[in-house]
């Protein structure tokens, strides 16, 4: 078996068509350059957070909330905290409802104090600062308003209002809204108190998303005046803003994770069904097999043994191709992939090659001439590569939802399962905590550690098995 496997891993490495297409993907992995500049990488980052703070004997307590663009909480999020011209130095994560409060000990005779924050692994130049001030027990920030995503249609803009009362208890404010004509936008719209304006809704929780229709009679360039009141009528918090899409900027890891996930994973299974063709597959359909199968080994230790070979050589090609993206990384933005990261790509990808390669070959099995072999592998790259969301809008459409929505987001990691050229992108959700740049609590959409082994173990194995028993059913 030894033997047989040292001459299939010579007969893949020094392959024609597996050699073309593992050079052709290292020479695109060059792509990358023109993605990146020292100057042109910008981030901004996906989790947002609002706080709040007031004085004590000890100091001032503080508590803030993370969340993401649709407003959902965001546990497990990491802040550094530093004093700004005082000694304070704090690293903190959130609960499970996105919150984190804490105490930051210092004289009241200090007056106002500046925080510098920075979110865990956001790579920002500069800090964020918030400022402790208020009355004994009384909240600096009663609540703030800001826009959100709507869950379910990703065109829709909600209210998403951080809350609280005295000494960080649950709130009880309600929330007014007005449309601004442009005329008047940032000026003088006369006072602000609830008989001018429309109810919206009340604030009772520490975060709250509220649904926001826009009415039918809005122009374009109107504006939206969001105010929280306390239930005495005084105005606590205001927003005022035009209903617009966010801003998304990519990051420098993230350049590499979405070169990988979306350029690079196309050509990976087009070199694992090219090399599970060119090492197998025209060799049994084509008959030529049967000469090797005239020395003692049987049709099952051939099938491994030049499945091994080629998942080996493909796993070399897609190693050597992630190194280049790490050189280009270092040559132009002077920063190395981490070893994890570059680890857990590769493993990904050879998930992927093992599945496509043991497709081909279970294909193989079931047809007869090359031109239907090589029809059948065209197809299945196009179906589970080029085709594949157009799968999803149709699963999205018959599901009636919309792409960017959160529901949109379950439908498509549900179904990223089921197809191996996802893999390494369920990965990088699982790495990241992002689906489609939106910060989420990943394990809310089945993607955890036990879902990915599993379902990478099934990727390598069941296409294998199922060649196997297809071809043992021919000795």
């Amino acid at each position: 078996m030894i033997s047989i496997l040292a001459y299939d891993l010579k007969k893949a490495m020094t392959s024609r068509g597996m050699l073309a297409v593992m050079l052709f993907m290292i020479l695109f992995s060059l792509a990358i350059i023109p993605l990146i500049s020292q100057t042109g990488v910008s981030f901004q980052p996906g989790v947002n957070y609002d706080y709040s703070s007031y004085p004590t004997s000890n100091g001032f307590n503080v508590l803030m909330v993370a969340y993401n663009s649709f407003g959902q909480p965001l546990s497990g999020i990491t802040f550094n905290l530093t004093g700004v011209n005082f000694d304070f130095s704090k690293t903190l994560t959130t609960n499970t409802s996105g919150l984190v409060e804490f105490l930051v000990p210092a004289n009241s005779t200090q007056g106002t104090l500046e925080l510098n924050v920075n979110i865990v692994g956001s790579s920002l130049s500069q800090p964020n600062q918030i400022f402790l001030s208020g009355k004994p027990g009384i909240p600096s920030f009663l609540a703030s308003i800001n826009l959100v995503s709507d869950v379910s249609n990703a065109s829709k803009k909600d209210i998403f209002v951080f809350a609280v009362g005295p000494n960080f208890s649950k709130p009880d404010y309600v929330l007014y809204y007005s449309i601004i004509p442009a005329s008047k936008a940032g000026g003088f719209y006369g006072p602000l108190n609830e008989s001018s304006m429309k109810y919206l809704a009340d604030i009772k929780d520490i975060t709250t998303v509220v649904n926001f229709n826009v009415p039918s009679n809005v122009s374009v360039n109107d504006m939206l005046l969001v105010t929280a009141f306390q239930r005495n009528g005084t105005m606590i918090a205001s927003l005022e803003t035009n209903i617009i899409s966010p801003n998304i900027n990519i990051s420098a890891s993230q350049i590499a994770s979405g070169f990988l996930s979306g350029i690079l994973s196309v050509f990976v299974p087009l070199m694992a069904i090219l090399g599970a063709y060119s090492i197998y597959g025209r060799d049994r359909v084509s008959g030529v097999l049967e000469s090797v199968l005239v020395r003692p080994v049987t049709r099952r230790s051939l099938l491994l043994s030049r499945f091994i070979a080629g998942l080996m050589a493909s796993a070399a090609a897609v190693i050597i191709t992630i190194l280049v993206v790490d050189l280009i990384f270092a040559v132009k933005l002077n920063q190395y992939l981490s070893a994890t990261f570059i680890f857990s790509s590769w493993a990904s990808l050879v998930v992927e090659v093992a599945a496509f390669i043991g497709l081909l070959f279970a294909i193989s099995q079931l047809t007869k001439s090359t031109g239907a072999l090589i029809g059948a592998g065209i197809g299945l790259f196009l179906v589970l590569d080029f085709l594949w969301q157009l799968i999803v809008f149709f699963a999205l459409s018959a599901a009636g939802t919309s792409f960017g929505s959160d529901y949109a987001l379950h439908i498509q990691t549900l179904l990223d399962f089921f197809n191996p050229s996802q893999y390494l992108a369920l990965v990088q959700i699982y790495q990241t905590h992002t689906i489609l740049n939106v910060p989420v609590n990943v394990s809310n959409y089945g993607v955890t550690l036990a879902t990915l082994l599993i379902d990478g173990l099934a990727w390598v194995l069941l296409p294998l098995l199922l060649a196997l028993w297809l071809v043992v059913r021919k000795d």
